[in-house]
């Protein structure tokens, strides 16, 4: 809902050092966070896409997403006036 707090959390578990970890949108290589959480204050339906997590560990990444829909507070009540 519109105005909330989003908290995302990207959750690694596993023996292997993290080397970083990089939270994009929509695929685009845009940095949001390097924190395991992304929190994400008064969200706008703007803030609707796919989230992705990606852990760099020694061995290679490890990638997760998620689908964020955000909805309007607001919304359109739409009638029709029927006069006899």
């Amino acid at each position: 809902m519109e105005g909330k707090t989003l908290n995302l959390l990207c959750d690694v578990s596993g023996k292997a050092t993290v080397k970083s970890v990089r939270w994009t949108r929509q695929s685009k290589r845009v940095v949001l966070g390097r924190e395991y959480q992304l929190n994400l204050l008064k969200i706008k339906t703007e803030d609707t896409g796919i989230y992705e997590c990606s852990v760099q560990v020694e061995k290679g990444e490890s990638k997760a997403s998620v689908s964020v829909v955000v909805q309007s507070k607001y919304f359109i009540l739409e009638f029709t006036v029927v006069h006899k």
